[in-house]
């Protein structure tokens, strides 16, 4: 979004698996306070800056800590933008549930509260729900974002990843991973430069896709990742080369 707006963002963040986006390549992260802090940071940047700001919070951290300094964004006119990163459980500290999941600690069904509709109460003037796996959803969502005046959530959903390979492999689904066709790549390394994907590296000054590791989510075949189309799904191989690990992920 950064790149495609040619402006600078501030990006204050939260606590959360998401601080993990402070590291290169992805440099999503400027600010990291408390649970809350990340919009409340961003209501007094607002004021002080003309620079556009995203900030990520998570939905755990958005129901413990988020609610009021949103209410207080929208009150105050600040000018600002949240993404709600919504994987629906409490990844940081165990998996556990939040108002957000339908159930309680114990199990137990109960009313689901959508962060949606808590902004849409308070009056967010632009608020989009998004597929956080559908990459070019999210980034216009967020350009438009960044473009309307005023507050701004985009709630970005999607399951977390370890809950997903688990529920795959309790069921005994086959986790389908990606590689690189080596017959299309052309080492441009927008892949593993930009997109920071846990299972890509280099070896021999080629980029790599560790199948033990990929989830098979299937973000990194998307255009804005690799302009080539060189990543692809194993199932699509048809003969193709592919650079990364053997199928029991030793090479």
């Amino acid at each position: 979004v950064e790149r495609k707006l040619k402006r600078r963002l501030i990006k204050p963040s939260d606590i959360g698996c998401y601080t993990l986006g402070y590291q290169h390549p992805l440099g999503a992260v400027d600010t990291h306070f408390c649970m809350g802090a990340s919009i409340g940071v961003s209501c007094g940047f607002s004021k002080a800056l003309d620079d556009p700001i995203i900030c990520t919070i998570g939905d755990s951290t958005f129901f413990h800590a988020g609610i009021p300094p949103l209410v207080n964004a929208v009150f105050n006119k600040a000018n600002i933008n949240v993404l709600v990163l919504d994987n629906g459980t409490t990844a940081m500290t165990g998996h556990q549930p939040h108002p957000g999941v339908g159930f309680t600690g114990i199990g137990e069904p109960t009313k689901r509260i959508k962060i949606e509709d808590i902004a849409k109460a308070i009056g967010v003037g632009y608020l989009r729900v998004v597929d956080i796996y559908d990459l070019p959803q999210l980034v216009k969502a967020l350009e438009d974002a960044v473009r309307f005046d005023g507050v701004s959530v985009v709630v970005a959903k999607g399951p977390c990843m370890i809950i997903e390979i688990r529920e795959k492999r309790r069921k005994r689904v086959e986790i389908v991973p990606y590689f690189i066709d080596e017959e299309v790549c052309v080492d441009c390394r927008l892949c593993i430069n930009r997109f920071g994907c846990p299972a890509m590296y280099l070896m021999n000054e080629k980029v790599r896709i560790a199948r033990s590791l990929c989830a098979g989510c299937g973000v990194c075949g998307d255009r804005l990742v690799c302009p080539k189309g060189a990543i692809k799904r194993m199932s699509e191989a048809s003969g193709a080369t592919g650079k990364g690990e053997g199928p029991s992920g030793r090479k």
